[in-house]
């Protein structure tokens, strides 16, 4: 998932309220330093994977693949 591939934070499964205290306590024991570090992580990951940019870039490829395909089929 997003969270834990971004390093930014702790996925629990939902309906596991142990799972949840467990993250909620480990957060809270790693200070403040390892929770910006943490944040850090998130903008990092979504700017290389999530941004508005990147966006644009994917529909852009996927829009030239449909179109380098018709002009294949029409040819």
């Amino acid at each position: 998932d997003l969270v834990t591939a971004s390093g930014a934070g702790w996925a629990v499964t939902p309906g596991r309220v142990e799972d949840l205290e467990r993250a909620i306590r480990r957060a809270h024991s790693e200070g403040r330093g390892a929770l910006e570090d943490r944040g850090r992580r998130a903008r990092a990951f979504y700017e290389e994977h999530l941004s508005l940019g990147r966006g644009v870039d994917a529909v852009e490829a996927i829009l030239g693949r449909i179109a380098e395909a018709r002009m294949a089929h029409a040819g």
